[in-house]
């Protein structure tokens, strides 16, 4: 099976095992990451220059359960809670909630994915069918009805410009059929979408009836990065909407088989015998990466200055800290001023020592992070 991209047709191009057969071009600052040479865990404090607790407010109507996104600028942090869209200043402070319930327009009752422009006064929240477009007041700006074949869910949007969202287009499919991409471009002046892989053949028949497209999408300075749990390729798209490869990650004898995660029969075996990435976040100098064996959860850190494998550590969530023994840290997000945001429940920071006063209940607390 090939993907063609009509903008990569005067490159070299090579296999790309994530998106079968497919054809990419590598970005100018191409990275191949190997990960199978393990490294001592490392502090937080390492490559800390400060670490700075915000708790946000717990009111009657800053209530939440779950965190699922959180957006900030220099006044803002602007938390998708799921069912509600909550915004406190840079000190925790509640400011004032949003939501909307229903299905009528302009209402929503779960948020599957969650994007905001600050610079262009935009939040964009996607529902199983439609993408809501609003002003971060809350204002109802109109409804965006994605192409009902391609998209059944819209679980990852991001802002690629000010009128465009760059939507994944992530599930199980039963076959391949005209249009489907991974990646689409959504242009919210025109009110049309588009997707990234342009071309496809007929025949898909070595492939599974089942193909599972899981992944994520996290801005990067001005760029949006793609990284798939199918495997170990990180994209870019940049604002002109070329797609290349920036990193390929290599574990070893641990790296996922090619097309391991779509062999239903034995995943679950090949999950214990080998390593799954799940969650990658990067700053001007790391690439934090979140992966998992056997149930069993690991961490590491690149430095992209030195081109090295920093940290390894096979058994934890997040990274310890020699002055917060009691607390765990890994990004939520990475600010474009350079600082890491981690979560922590109120009732790990009580466990610490954390001098703050706050009750086990109370919402949870973040953790601002000046990198070195």
């Amino acid at each position: 099976m090939v993907f063609v991209l009509a903008s990569c047709q005067s490159h070299n191009r090579e296999n790309n095992f994530e998106l079968p057969d497919s054809l990419f071009t590598k970005h100018p600052e191409f990275t191949a990451i190997n990960f199978s040479e393990k490294t001592k865990d490392i502090p937080i404090e390492k490559i800390a220059a400060g670490i700075r607790f915000v708790p946000l407010e717990t009111t009657e109507g800053s209530l939440y359960k779950v965190i699922d996104d959180l957006f900030i600028n220099d006044s803002l942090i602007v938390i998708n809670a799921r069912s509600k869209v909550l915004f406190f200043n840079r000190n925790g402070n509640h400011k004032y909630t949003f939501k909307n319930s229903g299905r009528g327009p302009g209402e929503f009752r779960t948020i599957y994915s969650f994007a905001v422009n600050f610079e262009a006064n935009l939040m964009a929240i996607a529902d199983i069918k439609f993408i809501k477009l609003y002003t971060l007041q809350g204002k109802f700006l109109k409804e965006l009805k994605l192409p009902s074949m391609p998209f059944s869910l819209t679980p990852n949007i991001r802002f690629l410009k000010e009128n465009k969202l760059i939507i994944e287009n992530n599930r199980i499919k039963p076959h391949y059929e005209d249009d489907f991409s991974p990646l689409w471009i959504y242009n919210l002046e025109t009110e049309k979408g588009y997707p990234i892989f342009k071309n496809y053949p007929d025949s898909t028949s070595h492939f599974q009836q089942k193909y599972t497209f899981k992944g994520e999408l996290y801005s990067y300075q001005n760029d949006i990065r793609y990284q798939s749990r199918d495997t170990y390729n990180i994209y870019s798209v940049d604002t002109s909407e070329n797609l290349t490869l920036r990193y390929k990650m290599d574990f070893g004898d641990l790296s996922m088989p090619i097309g391991a995660i779509h062999d239903a029969k034995r995943y679950r075996d090949y999950r214990e015998r080998f390593i799954e990435v799940f969650n990658i976040r990067e700053s001007k100098r790391y690439l934090f990466v979140k992966f998992g064996r056997d149930r069993k959860p690991g961490i590491a850190l690149y430095d992209k200055t030195k081109k090295f494998v920093k940290s390894y550590d096979n058994s934890s969530e997040g990274f310890r800290s020699t002055e917060y023994p009691n607390l765990s840290f890994w990004p939520k997000k990475i600010t474009n001023t350079n600082q890491l945001i981690c979560i922590h429940s109120a009732k790990t920071i009580q466990q610490s020592k954390a001098e703050l006063d706050i009750d086990e209940n109370d919402n949870s607390v973040l953790s601002f992070i000046a990198l070195k």
